[in-house]
């Protein structure tokens, strides 16, 4: 009775060991889904460092109004990482997150459509109220999904979304930048072909005016064409009526 009583009481006082998870490999699936969402929420949280020099200048922001932009995100998530602490220990880690996700979407489909501070000011408040709780909710889905002795393993392999993320959103954003960049460059480059072709039709006539003459510009009939169509003949008329008519085809 006396060692049945001490093995009792040494039950009762001493550490007691968490049951094992017994929900075979889906426990991994759980994982892969924490650090999919964790990717997302990542690269939503950072692509605006990536854009805030184009934002600013669409928008016309100055320097305050965008440290006020950058800085909104931190107000919400300070208080919702609080706070999804509290919600993931009374509703779940699955509850918790499907609404966050839900509310973190919607705030960067608005961001895409602000029009000045006001409205961006918000969408990224709420950016940070939505994703204050991944990690809370992260964390006790890894606790409830995995026996002790896995949930290092499994949290690494979570948070290792982080960085990635970051690179993701990085490359992305360097990629988009080297399109804008062809493309202007494609246009600056057109628009200087034009110049270069009114600079010299323009030098033409100065000269053609200080002797006298006066240049117009018109399309050849259609019968005298080139095939390719871009033909057109320089008219040089003198206006002193002493002189005869002179023409320049190109």
């Amino acid at each position: 009775m006396a060692g049945t009583s001490a093995q009792s009481a040494k039950g009762a006082t001493g550490p007691q060991q968490a049951p094992s998870p017994t929900r075979g490999s889906f426990r991994w699936v759980v994982i892969f889904l924490l650090f999919y969402i964790t990717v997302a929420n990542y690269i939503d949280r950072s692509a605006i460092a990536f854009a805030i020099g184009d934002i600013k200048a669409e928008l016309g922001l100055g320097p305050t109004e965008i440290g006020l932009i950058l800085g909104a995100f931190g107000l919400g998530y300070a208080v919702t990482t609080f706070l999804g602490g509290i919600a993931v220990d009374r509703w779940g880690a699955r509850a918790v997150l499907l609404v966050a996700a839900v509310a973190w979407t919607g705030s960067i489909g608005v961001t895409g459509f602000a029009g000045g501070f006001l409205t961006l000011y918000i969408a990224r408040t709420v950016l940070g109220v939505a994703e204050g709780p991944n990690f809370p909710a992260l964390t006790g889905a890894v606790s409830r999904w995995l026996a002790p002795h896995e949930r290092a393993i499994a949290l690494g392999n979570t948070l290792v979304a982080v960085p990635l993320a970051l690179a993701i959103g990085a490359l992305a954003a360097v990629e988009e930048n080297e399109e804008a960049a062809t493309h202007g460059d494609g246009e600056q480059q057109e628009g200087s072909e034009g110049h270069e072709c009114d600079l010299v039709e323009f030098q033409v006539s100065q000269a053609m005016q200080h002797r006298g003459l006066q240049c117009v510009r018109k399309k050849q009939p259609e019968q005298e064409q080139h095939q390719d169509g871009n033909a057109h003949e320089i008219e040089m008329q003198e206006n002193s009526p002493s002189h005869g008519d002179l023409r320049l085809t190109e």
